[in-house]
């Protein structure tokens, strides 16, 4: 049996940036053991698998297209990740799997992950790019305060103590789908600078937290268009690793939704991971805050064709 599959660059648009992500827009017949095997073969970012749903558009029917995505990296299956969304409603339009708005070059799709239905919108552009843009609703966050000092987390990172906080910025604990411990950073020279020291981060009060990964941020950013430059780090991430931080977004808008001097209402910013010799990403955030209410927001962020191949499997 023969599967095409493609991949795709996301969170830019010029090839060789951002996360580097396959996806299998007909993934009908592969089983669990298979799709493991073929991501772990791959061995990408992450690699989807499309599968139609009961409500997949028919003929005449005016509702949204759907279908059910299944999200492995090389070692596990995700319930969520931002990066295979993007890659898979880019690579629906570009392989004419949707019907778009002549008018307004869109489609509209509804992707099933693990975690429930998320609304898509993609916007075709030329040269096989496109613009996509998914929502989640009623983000609820647990924000805990109880964190390694500063002391700590300067050793944990290897830097010096004035490295960490600025502004009105200071670290917390924060758990939506997964849990941070988000950490505000002076600059980005500190941010490239941060080793993950295992022995400080077992020696501290972290591991006592449901925190397994760290999100250091700061203010300052290589793209003249960002507000953050964010990266990921932690006890399972490598040291050379700058992991795709999209899933981590609602955890770090709900951080900034838990200071009083972050205003309730629409915000609109743009995040950034890497740099132009790392795989650079930009995301951008629209984002309705509230300090009573669950949060609204959508992610969005362009998407380039890279490659396209089949894999020849047994019948």
């Amino acid at each position: 049996m023969e599967y095409q599959y493609y991949t795709t660059d996301v969170f830019t648009n010029q090839l060789f940036n951002g996360a580097h992500i396959a996806v299998f827009p007909k993934a009908s017949g592969l089983d669990d053991v298979l799709m493991q095997k073929i991501a772990s073969e791959l061995n990408l970012t992450g690699t989807v698998f499309i599968f139609p749903t009961d409500s997949t558009k028919k003929e005449g029917n005016n509702e949204p297209t759907s279908r059910r995505l299944r999200v492995f990296n090389a070692h596990e299956e995700i319930d969520f990740a931002a990066p295979p969304i993007i890659a898979a409603g880019h690579i629906l339009a570009t392989t004419g799997e949707l019907a778009s708005n002549e008018d307004a070059h869109e489609s509209k799709l509804s992707l099933q992950q693990n975690i429930g239905d998320i609304d898509t919108y993609i916007k075709h552009e030329q040269d096989n790019k496109s613009f996509v843009q998914f929502s989640l609703k009623n983000i609820s966050a647990n924000i805990d305060l109880f964190v390694p000092n500063t002391l700590e987390i300067a050793d944990i990172l290897g830097l010096e103590a004035k490295a960490i906080n600025f502004t009105h910025f200071n670290p917390k604990i924060v758990s939506t789908e997964q849990s941070y411990l988000i950490i505000p950073v002076r600059s980005l020279d500190a941010i490239q600078k941060a080793t993950f020291n295992y022995s400080s981060w077992s020696r501290s009060s972290a591991p006592a937290s449901n925190a397994r990964q760290i999100l250091l941020f700061t203010n300052k950013t290589f793209a003249l268009e960002g507000n953050f430059h964010l990266r990921l780090m932690g006890p399972n991430i490598g040291q050379d690793e700058d992991p795709p931080v999209g899933s981590s977004i609602p955890a770090f808008t709900s951080y900034l939704n838990s200071f009083n001097k972050v205003q309730s209402g629409t915000h609109t910013f743009t995040v950034e991971r890497g740099s132009r010799d790392t795989r650079q990403s930009i995301l951008q955030i629209e984002a309705k805050l509230s300090k009573t209410d669950p949060i609204n927001m959508r992610i969005g962020g362009s998407a380039v064709s890279v490659s396209e191949a089949k894999i020849h499997l047994p019948g």
